[in-house]
Formats: structure tokens, C-alpha cells, sequence
């Protein structure tokens, strides 16, 4: 099967292969496809960087402070901006934690597409039409660990080199890219999944205790409740509340 971050290679091989790295890892190690993912999420960011001829920070030059430079500049929507945070601090927990869920793994791979296409409409060909992701299939390969081992060896040489390319965005201003940027981003088709993950990422910023995981039943009524509805029970997408239920 092709991957779906192939159309990345003319213009940013590097991206090309973590991207299809993370979905050959998808099944056999989803921890290392979410590492893999955090990775792709980084060198978005620096492709960034070096297409925008931006410096990088000399204090504090941590991916989270490179993606506040990039919003800062409007630069990065705030979807674009939410899914770059939400990939990097996936792989932290991937990594300290052991985090090792395969359903998790689908959505966030779905979601790097999304920013692949945005990248690729923004600061490659503003005319690019963009594959529908393809949830990749499990398929067992005869010769796994060879296959992965070379292409770890080819994302390592890649992510040594760093330099602007040239596009067919390049002749367009920055102003320019801003606005295409929004508009691009207005055009994303966010699923079910992928919103919930945006919505919890944006409620934990603000500081908010986040699990949506879990199925939301709201009881706290429940007696009044049953004096008109026989065993009725609350059911909502997203509840917020302030102490115990």
C-alpha cells in the first residue's frame, strides 16, 4: 500500500519517511508510531523555520517555544497550532509513560495527514489535491525488522540536513502564506475522533482536567429526573463541571 505522506517527498523526503515510519510502526509498536509522530511534528515545525527564513530561539529553543514564535507570527492556525502540541506531548507521555494504544494511534496518524496536506497547500503547490487518508492495513512483512532498520538509517541521514527548498509557494510573501494558511485550514474536514482530540487539547491549556475518554454520565438529578422519565439518563458529547457529581 502507498503511504499516504508520499506526495511530502518532492519537496520534504525527511517528512515523507517519518510519516510512513509511524504508519508501518502502527500495529506492530504503536508506542513507536506516536514517537514517530512527535518526531514528524518537530521537523514540521523546523521546515517551517527554515522556509520562513526564521532563526531559531537562543534561550529556550524547545519545540513548544518554536510553535509559540510560529503563532506569534501568524503563522500557524490555531487547529495547526493544537495538533503540533498534541503530537509532541503524545510522544512525552509515549515515552515516560508507555503509552501503547493502537486506537489512540490511528486518530493522531490521521491527524499528521491533515497536516501534511496543510503543509503541502500552504508552503508547497497552493493548486495540491490532497489524497483522502487511507487508514493503513496490517499487513505482516516477512523481512519487518530489515525493512524498519533501513529506514531508520535513511530518516537519520535526511534529518541532518536542514535548508529551504523551493516551491512553487516560494515567489508568494509571507502575508500571503498567512492568509492561505487560514484558508486552508478552514477547509480541513475534522472527523468525530480527531475534534475530540482538539477540544480536550484546547480545555487543558486553559487549564481544565480533561478525559474523554471515558463515557460522560451525568446523575446528579437522577431522583428528580424519574419522577417524569422512568430510568432516564443524561447523555452528553462534552459536560464541564466544577467539583464531585
Amino acid at each position: 500500500m502507498k503511504s499516504n505522506f508520499e506526495f511530502l517527498h518532492c519537496y520534504w523526503p525527511a517528512l515523507a519517511e517519518i510519516g510512513e515510519a509511524a504508519e508501518k510502526y502502527l500495529y506492530s509498536d504503536p508506542n513507536a508510531s506516536i514517537f514517530k509522530m512527535g518526531l514528524f511534528a518537530e521537523r514540521f515545525v523546523l521546515e517551517i523555520f527554515a522556509f520562513e527564513k526564521i532563526n531559531e530561539p537562543q534561550i529556550d529553543n524547545t519545540h513548544a517555544n518554536r510553535i509559540r514564535i510560529l503563532k506569534r507570527s501568524g503563522l500557524l492556525p490555531r487547529d495547526i497550532d493544537d495538533t503540533l502540541y498534541l503530537l509532541r506531548k503524545t510522544r512525552n507521555s509515549a515515552v515516560h509513560a508507555g503509552a501503547d494504544s493502537e486506537e489512540e494511534a490511528k486518530v493522531l496518524l490521521s491527524m499528521m495527514h491533515n497536516l501534511a496536506v496543510w503543509f503541502m497547500k500552504t508552503y508547497g503547490n497552493w493548486n495540491f489535491i490532497a489524497p483522502s487518508f487511507v487508514m493503513p492495513d496490517n499487513v505482516p512483512s516477512p523481512n519487518f525488522e530489515e525493512l524498519f532498520a533501513e529506514q531508520e538509517k535513511k530518516i537519520a541521514e535526511l534529518s541532518k540536513q536542514l535548508e529551504a527548498v523551493t516551491t512553487e509557494a516560494s515567489g508568494t510573501t509571507q502575508k500571503e502564506r498567512v492568509k492561505q494558511s487560514e484558508k486552508v485550514s478552514a477547509m480541513i474536514d475534522w472527523n468525530e475522533a480527531q475534534t475530540r482530540c482538539l477540544i480536550d487539547e484546547q480545555l487543558q491549556k486553559a487549564g481544565w482536567e480533561v478525559d474523554s475518554k471515558k463515557e460522560c454520565v451525568i446523575a446528579k438529578f437522577i431522583n428528580k429526573i424519574k419522577a417524569n422519565f422512568n430510568n432516564f439518563i443524561m447523555r452528553f458529547d462534552f459536560a464541564i463541571y466544577e467539583g464531585i457529581i
